[in-house]
Formats: C-alpha cells, structure tokens, sequence
C-alpha cells in the first residue's frame, strides 16, 4: 500500500506498506441427504455425497446416533429398529474445520398384501343373472379400501358385489383388492355359462325322480299280487 503527501510549497513524499491477508479456512458442507421412510427388515442406505468443502477437502466422515458413532464411511448400508431415528453426519476437512447435518429414518412395520376372494367357480345357464362377492376377502394387518373386479370385456366394477350376466362360454372374472397401505392382492373366478335345456328337458329333469318312484311302486304291487295268489292257490289245493 503506497501513501504520497503533497506540502504546500508542492514538494511530495511517498511511503509504502506491504500488507499480508491470510485467508481463513472455510468449514465443509455436510449433507446426510433427504429422510428416509421404509419398512422392518429393509437395509437403509446412508451417503455423504452431496457433502462439499469450498476450500479443501473432506478427510473424515462420521455418522452417530444418540452421540453414539457407528460408522466412519462415506456411504453404508444399515438395518434399524422398529421406530424414529435421528442420524447425525459430521464431516471434517483437511484445515480441522467440521459442520454436521442431521437425517430422520422411520421404520415401520412390514405390510401384509391382503388376501382377495373372489369366491368359488360358477356354472349357470344361458340368461341367468349371477351375483360376484369379494367380501369374504381379508387383510391380516389392516383394512381392505377398494375392490376393484375386471371383467372379460375390459371394464371395471369398484364395488364389494355385483350382479351381471353373461352369453354363453367360459370367463375369467379378476378381484383386485387393496388395503390401507397400498398393498394389492388378486384372486380369480371362472364363470361357466351352459346353454339353458329345452322345456321337455326340464320336464325329463324334474319329472324323471317320480316315475322312477311310480314305476317302482307299480312293480312291487304285481309282485306282491303275484306272491299272493299263488299261496291262495296253494292252500285251496
């Protein structure tokens, strides 16, 4: 730095300075990433990446729950316990200089899928209208919110039952059930529709049991007949 007066009668002295400016250390930038939700018995990944030092470089990691450090790596994978908890990452640079960040990881416990039912499989005649029902459907763990049937034909019912009836052929009826916790589980019917029998078959159906009956009936009296006349002519001779 160079300082120059001037007196009145213009006459001028110059004198310098030399200045040094020491630049301080700039602390790093820890980054312990975002918070974590996942589920029992699932490894939780933890990474130092998106930490930084303007100035150096980082030298030591370090990650510690409740003051309690158990690990010194850049990047790791763990398991937790059921519940909330707080992890603390502190980095270090090559000049000492530390800052820290904190993340939450929940653990929560595993879902169960629900179990779908979709009932048994069906065998009707032509015309006849058939209920589904899923209500026999569980969730261990939780409830069932939505029921969704897919029908052959593409479209769709969002109801526990339904009525609706079919041309004849075989079908494959799809429940789709999910729980609280966006679990899905899938069960299938097979819907079977015969050709309706003609009047004189029904008559034959219904009809054929009683003339069995009659017939059998018929035959055991002519025998009962015949037995019987014949001890008559026995004991008249």
């Amino acid at each position: 730095i160079k300082l120059e007066v001037t007196d009145d009668d213009g006459m001028t002295s110059i004198d310098s300075k030399t200045v040094e400016i020491i630049i301080g250390n700039i602390p790093p930038i820890a980054d312990a990433g975002d918070d974590i939700i996942t589920f029992e018995g699932n490894l939780v990944k933890l990474s130092a990446e998106g930490s930084s030092d303007p100035d150096g470089e980082l030298v030591a990691y370090e990650w510690s729950e409740n003051d309690i450090i158990f690990s010194v790596k850049k990047e790791l994978e763990k398991s937790f316990s059921l519940g909330t908890h707080t992890i603390t990452l502190k980095v270090e640079d090559n000049k000492g200089a530390s800052s820290t960040d904190t993340i939450v990881v929940t653990i929560s416990k595993k879902n169960l899928p629900p179990i779908a039912d979709a009932g048994g499989d069906l065998t009707v005649s032509e015309g006849i209208s058939v209920k589904f029902s899923g209500k026999d459907s569980t969730d261990i763990d939780g409830n069932i919110t939505e029921y969704l049937w897919i029908l052959p034909d593409g479209k769709q019912v969002k109801k526990s039952e339904f009525n609706a009836s079919f041309p004849l052929g075989v079908y494959e009826i799809i429940l789709n059930v999910t729980d609280d916790k966006g679990a899905v589980g899938m069960d299938t019917v097979t819907l079977t529709v015969e050709k309706s029998p003609s009047i004189l078959e029904k008559l034959k159906s219904e009809r054929g049991s009683e003339i069995k009956i009659i017939l059998l009936t018929i035959v055991s009296l002519v025998c009962a007949a015949v037995i019987f006349i014949r001890a008559k002519n026995k004991r008249m001779y």
